[in-house]
């Protein structure tokens, strides 16, 4: 069985990041929207329905943290959100469990890779099984 379509947004500054995580999720038989920046991001999400959104935590302007925030603040809540950022390179902080506290799914480390990605849907597709139509319009 084909698992449904998703219309996923991806919010990635580095270019060659963007391109893989794409290539993965259309790889997967999804469609992709892609932003170089949180504010672009937030602006496609006020216009669009994403079924999914991955998201980078280290970005120049808006970071992943406000998106995640602009998220909980605008009742998309139920949104899955996938972060994938650098292990705490720069900061001392644990962004995986700052993004799961601000409502992420899930977090990984990068570098991504296709078996990143196909976990992430593998547990997006359970967390709405779990919670079905939950899905923000």
């Amino acid at each position: 069985m084909k698992p449904e379509q998703k219309n996923v947004l991806i919010v990635e500054d580095n270019d060659l990041t963007a391109e893989i995580i794409d290539r993965f999720v259309r790889d997967l038989g999804h469609d992709v929207v892609r932003a170089r920046d949180g504010g672009r991001a937030i602006e496609l999400l006020q216009a669009t329905d994403f079924d999914a959104v991955f998201l980078d935590i280290l970005m120049p302007h808006t970071d992943g943290f406000e998106v995640l925030n602009w998220l909980r603040r605008n009742e998309k809540k139920e949104l899955p959100v996938i972060v994938f950022s650098e292990a705490n390179l720069r900061f001392s902080i644990d962004f995986q469990q700052m993004a799961e506290n601000l409502g992420a799914l899930r977090a990984y480390d990068k570098p991504v890779t296709f078996d990143k990605v196909k976990a992430a849907f593998d547990e997006i597709s359970s967390a709405q099984t779990d919670h079905p139509g939950q899905r923000d319009s």
